[in-house]
């Protein structure tokens, strides 16, 4: 099985004659600064260090991590053991996820400004290669200026190597700051191949990913025309994207490399390089003996319908005050689930382990989402999923998880997070479509070849704000999971709100209807506070409001 051959050869590369850990490791500790751009082999080297900076472990893996965080912190999941920020309404601008998230797009941003001053005008690498790089190293600035922009809001713009003077640059407006990133995204797509002919170069990014992007930044400004355009050349040649056939092969690194996937963070079976969502997601009897840490939201499972288009009611659902125990309730609970939820949307059972469903675990032994689990643990002939806590009645989440015995490398997943992908493409240019002119078939057309996996109708004949809605809706659908659904809400304005499905001011229940704490979203969250530490450092630094000390 070919195996994600760039990363294993810089992995022996390393192995070989440097440090051990990849990712931790700057091009300039294995190669001299005045030599990194001075040939073609050093130069790929010094390129590979923002991949490093990207995806690597550690305070500086933060798109590794991205997926979780942004998914519990969003309307789509919770996190069981940690409500994190958003649920705090004391929460100031000295939050640990705020730095971390700043300062690990800006540590991208220095990697990828080295290498653009390094290899600008260079004679010494090979032109085509040359050129190449300097597309990639655009693409990863404006990637991560486009995340910084989207929590913080306009930022200072670094387009050069850092220098001291740097350190008391003012913030750039929101307007420059978005005008740099789409320079950037548009540079790289002139620069960038349509894919890779050399396996070695497979999960380099492509000048497609560099096309979405460009798209995505209209979109998030609310230049929809302009979006639209952009997104839909996605549809066309040069590029050959296409829904994949069986929706849970999107999530399998089995599988991965399909025709939906645009772009996504490179993960392999080794210490240190492997992807966290299987341990975050999955329970203790997957291969990664999981902490099932992020859970399935209300917000995501109540977004579905039943194949028929007919919403699920679940006002029927047993209440446990009416049991003398929890064992007698869960032999009512978890039938009500199997029936209530049999002719859901497909998609749900491939996003969600859903009360009463099967899952294949470790030694590939298949078990049941059961409840109470201690009582339920030794059943034949499906014992009961393990989720970290025995007393969580919590939905753990399906997509991104390693089953069976595929994976022996425990907590290092070899699946690839997906950060964009053909469907979220779709979805965006539909929006797009809509917000510039109203319904028209092919938005019809783009949303039902997206329904067709959920076995769903087909839809048609909606208004303008009714298609607006549904096009909302079927984000929830697709993306649940993935970290997308923080940042929509934040740019529909609709997170501190008390929307039962937009909103992230809710009540988090578990999978009995039990309360387990509200949710909170300020509307000063809409924009993230700088950290604390940078404003004290640089006087020239502006906070966001509702933010300042």
């Amino acid at each position: 099985m070919t195996r994600k051959i760039f990363y294993i050869g810089i992995i022996f590369f390393f192995l070989s004659g440097c440090k051990k850990d990849f990712f931790d490791v700057s091009p300039q500790s294995a190669i001299s600064s005045s030599n990194i751009w001075s040939n073609d082999k050093n130069a790929t080297m010094g390129i590979t260090g923002i991949y490093s900076a990207f995806s690597g472990g550690g305070a500086n893996g933060f798109y590794m991590n991205a997926i979780f965080n942004f998914t519990y912190w969003g309307p789509d999941g919770y996190n069981y053991n940690n409500k994190g920020w958003i649920s705090e309404e004391g929460v100031d601008a000295d939050n640990g996820d705020f730095w971390r998230s700043y300062r690990s797009n800006y540590h991208i941003i220095a990697r990828a400004n080295d290498a653009i001053a390094g290899l600008d005008g260079n004679t010494e690498v090979t032109p085509a290669l040359r050129d190449r790089f300097l597309g990639e190293a655009k693409f990863f600035r404006g990637f991560a200026y486009f995340n910084l922009w989207a929590l913080f809001g306009g930022v200072t713009i670094l387009e050069h190597p850092i220098n001291p003077a740097d350190s008391y640059l003012p913030r750039n407006t929101s307007e420059e700051t978005v005008a740099f990133i789409k320079n950037d995204f548009m540079d790289a797509i002139a620069a960038l191949p349509v894919d890779y002919p050399d396996a070695s170069d497979k999960g380099r990014v492509t000048k497609g990913a560099a096309q979405a992007m460009l798209g995505k930044t209209f979109l998030y400004n609310g230049e929809f025309s302009e979006a639209a355009v952009e997104l839909e050349k996605l549809q066309h040649s040069p590029y050959n994207y296409a829904l994949a056939d069986n929706f849970p092969d999107i999530f399998n690194f089995l599988t991965e490399r399909n025709s939906e996937v645009i772009f996504g963070v490179e993960a392999i079976a080794y210490p240190g390089l492997g992807g966290i969502l299987d341990f975050e997601y999955g329970g203790r009897s997957l291969n990664s003996s999981g902490w099932s840490e992020a859970c399935v939201s209300w917000s995501t499972v109540l977004s579905y319908t039943n194949q028929d288009g007919s919403i699920i009611d679940i006002s029927d659902m047993p209440k446990g005050s009416d049991y003398a125990n929890q064992y007698l309730y869960g032999l009512d609970l978890i039938p009500w689930y199997q029936n209530k939820f049999k002719d859901a949307d497909k998609r749900l059972a491939a996003t969600a382990i859903m009360p009463g469903s099967l899952v294949v675990g470790n030694q590939g032994i298949t078990y049941m989402m059961n409840w109470p689990y201690s009582e339920h643990a030794n059943d034949v002939p499906y014992p009961a999923y393990q989720l970290d806590d025995n007393s969580k009645a919590s939905i753990p989440w399906r997509k991104y998880i390693d089953v069976g015995d595929d994976n022996p490398v425990m907590r290092q997943s070899p699946t690839n997070p997906v950060l964009i992908r053909y469907a979220d493409v779709l979805l965006l240019w539909a929006e797009a479509k809509n917000e510039t002119s109203g319904p028209a078939q092919e938005i019809y057309d783009a949303l039902n070849s997206i329904r067709d996996r959920g076995n769903v109708p087909h839809v048609s004949g909606l208004t303008q704000d009714s298609l607006r809605t549904l096009i909302r809706m079927e984000r929830f659908r697709e993306l649940a999971g993935e970290g997308q659904l923080f940042f929509d809400v934040r740019r529909w304005r609709t997170a501190a709100g008390t929307d039962p499905i937009f909103g992230c001011n809710k009540v988090i229940n578990d999978f009995r209807g039990e309360r387990l704490w509200t949710k909170y979203f300020a509307e000063k969250s809409y924009l993230w506070g700088l950290p604390y530490e940078d404003i004290l450092l640089n006087p020239n630094l502006v906070q966001n409001p509702g933010w300042e000390m």
